[in-house]
């Protein structure tokens, strides 16, 4: 499971969630409706940067809901 910008070259992007479930070719994609710019957005670990001050607290909020879908998505894979 990854997390994506919907459009990494734009000044604000949505994030969306990337599925990859053995036997299909295409990803499921689900937008999660959540927006950031994408210089705050670390594309090595498919999270938001660690920052100082209120882009730093905005962050970690943003990264808690992430973590909030993957935990989701891995309670539902259990199923």
């Amino acid at each position: 499971m990854r997390f994506l910008l919907a459009t990494p070259k734009s000044e604000l992007t949505t994030i969306r969630i990337e599925l990859y479930f053995p036997g299909i070719k295409s990803p499921f994609k689900y937008s999660t409706g959540r927006s950031i710019k994408p210089e705050h957005w670390d594309q090595k670990k498919y999270r938001a940067k660690t920052m100082r001050g209120a882009l730093g607290d905005r962050n970690r909020k943003l990264n808690l809901v992430l973590n909030e879908y993957e935990f989701a998505v891995e309670r539902i894979r259990d199923l």
